[in-house]
């Protein structure tokens, strides 16, 4: 009778380890869920972050001006190199004329204003 017994209190144990890992995963659920509420609520604060001007308003008219003379105004990876540029350099691609061909079949206009501005205008 006692080997018995010893299955039974087998089976016993083995769906308490199954209740317990049954309650620690939900446990990890919740926690989880948790973390991925608070984490949402931040992702608020970081994408008000990521949409504020990388530029001031007087190279903001510069950038502007420039992709509209330019007809990039969708550009957003030119608009990108613009923003990138000191007011100094904005107004000396304003005062030489340089445009970047659009047509290009290995560089973009926004690699072309780069080397451009890396050539040509040192700081």
């Amino acid at each position: 009778m006692s080997e018995e017994h010893i299955p039974e209190q087998e089976e016993e144990e083995e769906e308490e380890d199954v209740q317990e890992a049954l309650e620690e995963a939900t446990e990890g659920t919740l926690r989880l869920k948790r973390l991925m509420s608070e984490d949402s609520q931040d992702g608020d604060t970081n994408k008000r972050r990521k949409d504020a001007p990388r530029c001031g308003p007087e190279e903001a008219k510069h950038v502007d001006a420039l992709l509209a003379k330019w007809g990039s105004q969708s550009d957003v990876v030119l608009r990108h190199v613009l923003e990138g540029l000191e007011l100094k350099e904005l107004e000396t691609l304003v005062n030489t004329g340089f445009s970047p061909n659009k047509f290009d079949m290995l560089k973009s206009p926004a690699d072309l204003t780069a080397a451009h501005m890396a050539q040509f205008c040192t700081h």
